[in-house]
């Protein structure tokens, strides 16, 4: 078994299905930027989750990046071209919205939370205090 984790953005809406014995199911595929010394390329991994996680990952929308870690399965397959292929699917255990601002200074979708909790069903750990509350920021932004 491989565990792993990815971050990445939605290639399509997620599609929701109930499996046969009525648990809520959320499947989707997420583009992932792989660095190699070849240089970029993009990764196309279906990210399924059950349950609670389902419920979060759901709640997303085309475009939008997401992180995601569990047991990653490969698939082979042979079409009607004779050539055989495979596809990477993660089994999510955990999802975490990672959104971004978009273009326009919009955020993605409209009237979501701020904040997803863990899909496992943990308690939503408490903000830290901000320690550098009141002080200007003086680091250098290299953008």
């Amino acid at each position: 078994m491989i565990q792993a984790s990815l971050s990445g953005r939605l290639g399509k809406d997620p599609r929701a299905i109930e499996t046969k014995t009525g648990t809520p199911m959320v499947s989707v595929s997420v583009a992932v930027d792989v660095s190699s010394y070849k240089g970029e390329s993009t990764v196309w991994v279906s990210v399924t989750a059950f349950g609670k996680g389902a419920e979060i990952l759901g709640t997303h929308v085309k475009g939008d990046t997401i992180a995601a870690s569990g047991r990653l399965e490969m698939s082979h397959w042979t079409p009607e071209d004779g050539v055989e292929r495979e596809s990477w699917t993660l089994i999510a255990d955990h999802i975490h919205s990672a959104r971004t601002v978009r273009q326009g200074g919009g955020h993605g979708g409209k009237g979501r939370r701020k904040a997803d909790p863990p899909a496992d069903g943990s308690p939503p750990s408490e903000p830290a205090p901000n320690q550098d509350e009141g002080r200007p920021f003086d680091d250098d932004i290299p953008f």
